[in-house]
């Protein structure tokens, strides 16, 4: 089982790769940044993503990509609106 620090570890990779814009993370120049609304059915369809996969054979490690990618968006999330800490 990996740490904590290891799975923050890998969000902040993650992260990385967002704000590089890598990949499927690339948005387009003149596009705003995503509302928390946006946000929240990007989450949803990184769900939906990460349901299939662990509906596919060998779904218990293929679906581990896209929880961390749901991860990434939350932390993105919470950078740009605010993250409350648990009382």
């Amino acid at each position: 089982m990996p740490t904590r620090a290891e799975v923050y570890q890998a969000i902040d990779t993650e992260r990385a790769y967002q704000d590089a814009g890598a990949g499927n993370a690339k948005r387009h120049p003149n596009m705003l940044p995503m509302t928390q609304g946006e946000i929240l059915l990007c989450i949803k369809k990184l769900m939906d993503d990460a349901t299939a996969a662990w509906c596919s054979p060998g779904g218990r490690e293929a679906c581990l990509p896209h929880i961390r990618k749901i991860a990434g968006v939350c932390v993105q999330c919470m950078e740009r609106f605010g993250a409350p800490a648990r009382e």
